[in-house]
Order: C-alpha cells, then sequence, then structure tokens
C-alpha cells in the first residue's frame, strides 16, 4: 500500500514540498499514521469478529460492518463505534470493544452517544478469560 506521501511524490511534489505538507493541520508524516490507526482494527477488535462471523453463520446476525457510522456528540465531537451489527427486522445494535481498560473519556462518549441515540440497542464489551463479558455505563 502506498503511503500519501508516495503518491505526492508520483504527482509531482518534491520531497520539500511534502516535507511541509500538512493533512488537517498536522504534518503528513503525523496525519498519515493517524489514519493507518484508524483504518486498522485492534488485537481485541479482531478477536470480536470471530464472534460476530459466527453469530452470522449461525443465522443470529444479518451482517456487521466496522467503524461505519460516525455519530455526532456536540460541536467538534464525535463518537465512532466499533461495529454496526445488523439483527433480524432490520433492528442496529451498536457495539463498542473495549481491552483490559476503559478510558473515563471513552466511557462518557459511550454514554452519551447512548443517551442522544436511542432507537439503537447500545452494547459496550470487554474480553475476559472466560470470554465477552457487557460493560455496564451508567
Amino acid at each position: 500500500m502506498s503511503t500519501l506521501a508516495d503518491q505526492l511524490r508520483r504527482m509531482g511534489f518534491s520531497d520539500d514540498q511534502i516535507a511541509k505538507a500538512t493533512v488537517g493541520g498536522k504534518r503528513l508524516a503525523e496525519a498519515e499514521k493517524a489514519r493507518k490507526s484508524q483504518d486498522a482494527m485492534n488485537k481485541t477488535e479482531s478477536l470480536y469478529t470471530i464472534e460476530l462471523d459466527w453469530q452470522k453463520r449461525e443465522g443470529k446476525i444479518e451482517r456487521w460492518a466496522f467503524q461505519a457510522l460516525k455519530f455526532r456528540l456536540a460541536d467538534r465531537t464525535w463518537f465512532t463505534p466499533d461495529f454496526i451489527v445488523w439483527l433480524e427486522g432490520g433492528r442496529l445494535r451498536i457495539v463498542e470493544i473495549k481491552g483490559g481498560y476503559v478510558r473515563e473519556d471513552s466511557a462518557v462518549k459511550f454514554k452519551v452517544a447512548r443517551d442522544l441515540y436511542p432507537e439503537f440497542e447500545w452494547v459496550c464489551l470487554q474480553r475476559t478469560k472466560a470470554g465477552w463479558r457487557e460493560l455496564f455505563i451508567s
């Protein structure tokens, strides 16, 4: 996969121009790193896809998507849940996956999004040795 810098070189930009380039106010290298980290699943999220694929094979869900929706919480504040899951009858379940530690700002964003958009089913899950357990964020 080519980087943004490679694409700019192919377009005729010099290395000096590329070094000075910014994307969203960030230097090109920082923006590229942030973009890659946002697009990729972490290990815990990848493990959950195994569960989702099993549920789909068993007919418990219709389909799922990774980071397919973005919820506006306030001016310049957004929440992008890890998974959207289509249930029977077209209902949607919003699933947020957490590792061993849940940051306070993450819990607050989840709660605010859940309160602002009650038409969805909201679930926050944490991976344990015994499997997946629901975190009740109140």
